[in-house]
C-alpha cells in the first residue's frame, strides 16, 4: 500500500481505491464523479445547482455502500469474500 500512488484530488483518490481493488472499479469511478460536486458545495466556484444538489442526495445510498466496502477491506475482507492480509 505505501508504494501506491498518491492522488492529487479527491476524484482521483477513488479511482485510485478502485485500482487497488479496496473498492470494485465500477464503483469507485461512479462515487468518484461526486468529488467535484462536492468542491463546488464546498467552494462556491459557480452558482449552486439546486436540481443537482436534490439529484445528488437520491445517491446517499453510495456513501453508505463506500462505508461497508472500505469497512470491510479494513477487516481484511477482500471484494471476492475471501480473507487477505492488509496493513493499513
Amino acid at each position: 500500500m505505501e508504494e501506491a500512488l498518491k492522488p492529487t484530488d479527491y476524484y482521483e483518490g477513488f479511482i485510485i481505491l478502485g485500482q487497488l481493488n479496496v473498492l470494485p472499479t465500477d464503483f469507485s469511478k461512479k462515487i468518484a464523479s461526486m468529488a467535484g460536486f462536492r468542491h463546488v458545495l464546498v467552494h462556491e466556484y459557480v452558482a449552486i445547482d439546486w436540481d443537482e444538489v436534490h439529484r445528488n442526495l437520491q445517491r446517499l445510498s453510495d456513501f453508505h455502500r463506500f462505508g461497508q466496502l472500505v469497512g470491510d477491506w479494513m477487516k481484511g475482507k477482500r471484494l471476492d469474500g475471501k480473507k487477505l492480509n492488509n496493513k493499513v
